[in-house]
């Protein structure tokens, strides 16, 4: 058995926004950019101990390969956050490409931010896997003391309400449907079909696994809908 576990957009000083005149300003206030700086820290310490148990760490920086930030992460600007050199560097386009390529079996995500970035890159690498086949691979395992909220989230909101979302490419007119549309090699949301579509017959939900790390490992969590 080999695992997996995903670091998702760590980073602090790259987190900003373009605004007037294309002058970028903070995206997240200073309680939040203080938050993740310490929290960093703690990851640094499990994904050190990781790889001491042969796990393979992945950083996941931006949607695609041509970000900015994926092509910055060794700049000085990225913040606690440290690399291996046998670590990956990747983006949420290609992540599923160094999984498969890794031979992994299992795959868990925690960083930066839970119901966020952590949700869409895990579904999105979700998807590319079911495109390619390899729907064998366990991957939607969400480690909830390896990630952060943003302090107006809720974690019973994303834990209660969030589901990973495969596309039905076995059927003919949903794969042509798909491959027609302006989502190919994105994340595919339901949202996004054409009316004349029925959800249920595009898409699979696929329910997230949670688990809480420790010097043990990761432990699975069997959680009520509701609590």
């Amino acid at each position: 058995m080999k695992n997996g576990l995903v670091i998702v957009d760590a980073y602090s000083e790259l987190a900003s926004t373009v605004g007037v005149d294309g002058v970028s300003t903070p995206k997240w206030s200073d309680k939040v950019m203080d938050n993740v700086n310490h929290f960093s820290k703690y990851l640094n310490y499990v994904c050190e101990y990781e790889r001491s148990q042969g796990t393979t760490i992945i950083h996941t920086f931006g949607e695609t390969s041509t970000d900015k930030l994926y092509k910055s992460v060794f700049n000085k600007s990225i913040n606690q956050i440290e690399f291996n050199e046998n670590d990956v560097i990747t983006a949420s386009d290609n992540a599923h490409t160094a999984i498969m390529e890794l031979k992994l079996n299992k795959v868990y995500w925690g960083g930066f931010h839970f119901g966020k970035c952590i949700h869409s890159h895990s579904n999105r690498v979700y998807q590319n896997l079911l495109k390619n086949g390899r729907s064998d691979i366990n991957i939607l395992n969400l480690v909830l003391n390896l990630s952060m909220t943003l302090p107006e989230h809720s974690w019973m909101h994303h834990i209660s309400g969030k589901k990973g979302w495969g596309i039905n490419l076995d059927i003919p007119s949903v794969r042509d449907m798909y491959r027609n549309s302006s989502y190919v090699g994105r994340e595919f949301l339901p949202n996004h079909i054409p009316s004349q579509y029925d959800v249920n017959f595009v898409f699979a939900p696929s329910e997230y696994k949670h688990s809480l790390w420790s010097l043990n490992g990761f432990e699975n969590l069997s959680l009520k809908k509701d609590f």
